[in-house]
């Protein structure tokens, strides 16, 4: 009985949770390619977990650890909040809307470059 239940005390309940199981090649293709880096400016304790957490949950579905950027380019996730990317609002996003809590995900041209904003 002991043997049986071994593997489900292996993962801790993160793991449980947020298991980021390596994808097929031809998702990891897709992935990679809205993926290559991560832009996040911001310094708060929420910032840096969504960033730490999203660069975990990519390197484990694809492989590969997305570059740490400056500033968007081809292919990168950008997080941010107005106040910690000014240029946030000069994007076709609206905003106003979203209260305090609230957020959007879009995938658009920033500069010439397709960046996934969130």
């Amino acid at each position: 009985l002991l043997l049986l239940s071994a593997p489900a005390m292996a993962e801790d309940g993160y793991a449980l949770w947020l298991r980021y199981q390596k994808l097929d090649q031809p998702s990891i293709s897709a992935v990679s390619g809205h993926a290559r880096a991560i832009v996040a400016p911001g310094q708060s304790a929420m910032a840096v977990a969504a960033r730490d957490e999203l660069t975990r949950g990519i390197t484990g579905m694809t492989g590969q650890a997305p570059a740490k950027a400056e500033a968007p380019t081809d292919g990168a996730i950008w997080i941010a909040t107005p106040s910690e990317a000014p240029a946030l609002a000069k994007l076709p996003l609206n905003l106003s809307k979203l209260g305090d809590e609230g957020y959007v995900i879009r995938t658009l041209q920033v500069d010439g470059k397709r960046v996934t904003v969130i």
